[in-house]
């Protein structure tokens, strides 16, 4: 077996290959297209999930009492509904947070409040004295 890897087989393999691109040519433009963006939730108040987290049918974190519907991971932001006083089994806090998808325990979600850009700098003027708009944490 030949151990080195002369110019003449490097020039037939890329001929090879660039023949079978040929035959089906690689198209470009999926690779320029804009991805879409995932949709801003409309709420006044935004909550930013601090870690991974389950969304539960009920304001509770009993599994014999709630059951997870789905899992909301780090930096997802989410709809803040209302605050509920629910049923947290072994922790201090027995807030939960009400949203569309379901409650949330809210220790594990940061509020925040949505600012247009440069709307903020006629409503507050504590705000106008930060350059650029986007999101600003309330605490």
């Amino acid at each position: 077996m030949k151990n080195n890897f002369s110019r003449r087989d490097f020039l037939k393999v890329a001929g090879v290959g660039l023949g079978a691109m040929a035959f089906k040519p690689f198209d470009f433009e999926t690779l320029y297209t804009p991805k879409r963006l995932p949709q801003f939730p409309a709420s006044e108040i935004i909550g930013r999930v601090l870690g991974m987290t389950d969304v539960r049918n009920r304001p509770s974190n009993d599994p014999l009492q709630a059951t997870a519907v789905t899992t909301f991971y780090d930096d997802n932001l989410i709809e803040w509904g209302r605050e509920v006083i629910g049923n947290a089994v072994g922790l201090t806090n027995q807030k939960f947070l009400e949203t569309p998808q379901g409650y949330i325990w809210a220790s594990r979600v940061q509020p925040t409040k949505k600012f247009t850009q440069y709307s903020h700098y006629r409503n507050d003027s504590r705000a106008a004295r930060v350059l650029g708009g986007g999101n600003r944490s309330l605490y």
